[in-house]
Formats: structure tokens, sequence, C-alpha cells
């Protein structure tokens, strides 16, 4: 993925071999996070974003990994709150694409 247009977007769902992931750019500007998060692709990818996190319908994802359900509603009155845990972290690395392109020439850039 182009690092410029992480930084732009402050972050990217993607589906990778049937796993739905989430790459944020850190706040620093200098590094990110990559998180496989378990729902569905099109689930998260129609997400709000606000900074460090992903809302969605039931849950908040975090940038730093944490993945918190939220409270489930009854005629108005939390009827139970799912708590929170840590996500799995996706292997992830920064690589120059003139380096990476060198050792893995069928590798394609995105976005073009």
């Amino acid at each position: 993925y182009d690092w410029n247009w992480i930084k732009e977007k402050g972050f990217f769902v993607d589906s990778i071999e049937g796993k739905t992931i989430v790459i944020f750019g850190n706040s620093d500007g200098l590094s990110f996070s990559a998180w496989y998060v378990p729902l569905p692709f099109d689930q998260v990818n129609t997400a709000q974003f606000q900074i460090g996190k992903l809302l969605l319908k039931n849950e908040v994802v975090y940038s730093n990994g944490i993945m918190q359900k939220l409270p489930k509603m009854n005629g108005g009155e939390i009827a139970e709150i799912e708590g929170e845990f840590k996500l799995q972290p996706a292997p992830v690395y920064q690589e120059f694409w003139h380096s990476w392109r060198t050792f893995h020439p069928n590798s394609k850039r995105f976005p073009k």
C-alpha cells in the first residue's frame, strides 16, 4: 500500500486471504499498525473514522489493537456490556517500493 495514501486517509481496510485487516497510520506520521478484525470486510469498510479509532455499528476498533464491543440496548436500557479484547496483529512492515519490487516483481501497488 502506498505510504502517503495511508497517511492521508488515516486508515485503510482490506481483505487478505479471506481475513479483514485494518491498517492505521499512527499519529506520529512515521509508523503504522495493522490488525486482523473478526468482522466481515463490508461492515468495517463502511465505518466512520475518528482519530485513532473506527466507529462501527456495534464495535469500536482502536489503532492500538483494542476492539471494544458496545453496550447492547434493551428498550432504552443497557442489557449487556460486551467488554473489550486485543486484536491479532497483522504481519506488516514498511519498505521502499523500488526495493520491494526488485525482490517481488509480481507485486502490485495499491492504490495505483
